[in-house]
């Protein structure tokens, strides 16, 4: 099976881990998540070695209690009185995640603020900069140059459904518009065999692309998009 966040809880198995942790000497040990065999033997070898272990998350409560109540007692079981417990800070970036938390048991004593941050100024001042310079944006970027451009950005995985967005566009059927997905996933396949399959003209996949690059695809679009469906949490987008 090819490494991977997506391919279940053993996407990601890393043996190296037990040696980094032991050799690499430091205070605190921030782990993202719980859902993979990595993260979580980190968390147990973490607290092993002597680490203050933080965890970061973006789980948010107002989805969690819509989940069967059998399978959340026992989760309570299994995160609250164990996982839970290897914990000594909880990272969390809103009041919905802090609220999750809180249904775990864990007390207030252990929470600390750490929001998602994004560098507006960097982003505001790069747009300031190409906002006059579309036509010659879009043509450095291989883009319609006088077409209405919509544009989304972040991964194609379920949660963001992008597959809503280019069945939209199909449906809309506009010969003088152009639909840009910033990013990359597991989806991609599926969302080329759509393209393909319904011969769908000014659909642009980017692929993964650095902050770097992004600004510009922001300055020369017209219209952004972000959906989102179960399972999405902030809803955040660089």
């Amino acid at each position: 099976m090819k490494p991977s966040i997506f391919n279940g809880f053993f996407g990601l198995i890393n043996f190296e881990i037990f040696q980094i942790l032991k050799k690499e000497r430091g205070n605190f040990l921030v782990v993202h998540g719980w859902n993979n065999f990595t993260n979580m033997i980190s968390i147990v070898l973490g607290k092993m070695y002597g680490l203050k272990v933080c965890i970061r998350g973006d789980n948010p409560y107002n989805q969690e209690i819509l989940k069967n109540k059998i399978f959340l007692s026992f989760k309570r079981i299994l995160l609250g009185k164990l996982l839970f417990s290897f914990i000594d800070y909880f990272l969390y970036v809103g009041k919905q995640n802090k609220e999750y938390y809180k249904y775990y048991g864990v007390p207030e004593r252990k929470f600390v603020f750490t929001p998602h941050a994004v560098d507006n100024d960097r982003f505001k001042n790069e747009y300031e900069e190409n906002k006059d310079k579309k036509r010659i944006i879009r043509k450095e970027l291989g883009l319609p140059i006088d077409q209405k451009i919509i544009l989304t950005s972040g991964k194609y995985i379920y949660k963001k459904r992008p597959m809503d967005l280019l069945k939209s566009y199909h449906l809309l059927s506009d010969e003088n518009s152009a639909l840009i997905f910033l990013g990359d996933g597991e989806l991609r396949s599926e969302m080329e065999e759509y393209i393909k399959a319904n011969v769908i003209k000014g659909v642009y996949l980017t692929g993964f692309k650095n902050q770097t690059e992004i600004g510009k695809y922001f300055a020369c679009a017209d219209i952004f998009v972000l959906p989102s469906g179960a399972g999405e949490t902030c809803g955040v987008s660089s």
